[in-house]
């Protein structure tokens, strides 16, 4: 009965045993990396900076396309492009190191 019992003991320590390194190898493995393409993006270049919207795509994004309004003039279709205005982004450096507690502004406010 003892070697039953001890048996029983040697055989759940060693499971025990391997589900504790197994778990630990799964914690500490290093995350994969990123490498899958999103599936209907294979048509974009990246450098071109044009980015195609499909109409449902442009309606799900909030754009809207509209006909230029100047009253009793007459309407006219134009092609368009959004674009950043040049030098619309700035770098913010500090020159002292730390972390950011609180910040006083939101987007769009004008700070000097």
């Amino acid at each position: 009965m003892t070697s039953k019992r001890y048996w029983l003991t040697t055989g759940a320590a060693v499971v025990a045993a391997l589900g504790v390194g197994f778990g630990a190898a799964q914690l500490l493995k290093p995350p994969a990396a990123d490498s899958h393409v999103e599936a209907g993006h294979e048509d974009i270049d990246p450098e071109s900076g044009v980015v195609a919207l499909t109409p449902d795509q442009a309606a799900a994004a909030g754009v809207s396309i509209v006909a230029l309004q100047r009253g009793g003039g007459a309407e006219l279709k134009l092609p368009g492009r959004v674009a950043f205005a040049p030098g619309a982004e700035a770098a913010v450096d500090a020159p002292l190191a730390g972390a950011v507690a609180r910040v006083h502004v939101g987007l769009g406010d004008r700070v000097a």
